[in-house]
């Protein structure tokens, strides 16, 4: 496996090193608000988002090895919870020890480009410690092709065509 990645990128000519993360500022569900109800109906952190009082999500990581590579693709991307972990989950963020709450039970709520529908998958949360954002988990026997990539892996080529939106965001 090699170190860091490098790629002369195909839009702009230039080298890049290490690919970023891809995030989404918002679940999807947030997404189907119309516009201008958007601010009455959603309180969001850069961490947390809650929707007309009874939808509640966390910003989370998914990631996605690259075959021969040590760095992975990374998602910044949501995950809904129930009121109940979602109040467990708030009220630990500034805890060290966030792992303690054990996986929490969640639906992917991102939608990642090129994938069918993402949004609604089976998966769990689960915190980490040292206050980074929890981990996402996909039910292992769900034959969706982002469950299979997470587990085997996607090539080089894939992940530089995933980041390429991210690296030329304007």
């Amino acid at each position: 496996m090699s170190g860091k990645i490098v790629f002369r990128c195909s839009q702009c000519q230039e080298v890049h090193q290490g690919l970023p993360a891809i995030v989404f500022d918002a679940p999807t569900y947030n997404y189907g608000l119309a516009e201008g109800e958007r601010a009455a109906r959603t309180r969001r952190t850069h961490d947390l988002c809650v929707i007309d009082d009874e939808h509640y999500f966390v910003r989370a990581v998914s990631t996605v090895s690259i075959l021969g590579e040590a760095e992975c693709l990374e998602w910044g991307v949501w995950g809904s919870l129930s009121e109940a972990n979602f109040e467990r989950y708030r009220s630990s963020m500034h805890e060290d020890d966030q792992s303690k709450l054990g996986p929490l039970f969640s639906w992917f709520a991102s939608t990642l480009p090129t994938y069918p529908t993402t949004a609604g998958l089976r998966c769990n949360l689960v915190p980490q410690d040292g206050n980074c954002r929890p981990l996402v988990e996909f039910h292992p026997d769900d034959p969706h092709p982002l469950v299979l990539d997470t587990k085997s892996g996607i090539s080089l080529q894939r992940a530089i065509a995933f980041a390429m939106p991210a690296l030329h965001k304007h």
